[in-house]
């Protein structure tokens, strides 16, 4: 059969559009301002030092530190079937890392290790 007649179909060439994220002021991407508290980087890799060394004793688990506004989150974290999931967690001021800097290694592990447990961390 032939569906020439019927059909009516033409060459078009394609209207011009100006670009989606160009024409749509909710897709333009806001920057947003960072509100982090400074801290001590040397610190913080000091802190991480220390909680890998108590965790060397842990098995299974390791500890995760995040630095979020003026706080330091510390995270006790076990291997389950290649996923990761939180056991504890602790919530210290931003002292701790100038502790870190300040107080001898093992002086400051102790004192993780007492405040770990004060905050209901089993190691």
């Amino acid at each position: 059969m032939n569906f020439d007649s019927l059909l009516s179909v033409a060459a078009r060439q394609p209207q011009f559009r100006p670009a989606f994220r160009q024409t749509h002021a909710s897709y333009e991407q806001k920057k947003t301002l960072k509100t982090h508290a400074s801290y001590d980087s040397e610190g913080l890799k000091r802190l991480r030092e220390a909680l890998r060394d108590i965790s060397f004793r842990l098995a299974g688990r390791c500890f995760k530190v995040d630095v979020r506004g003026d706080v330091v989150w510390v995270r006790l974290v076990r291997a389950n079937n290649s996923t990761q999931e939180t056991v504890s967690t602790a919530k210290a001021k931003l002292d701790i890392l100038s502790d870190a800097m300040t107080m001898p290694r093992q002086a400051f592990r102790e004192r993780l290790e007492k405040f770990l447990q004060q905050n209901g961390f089993d190691i």
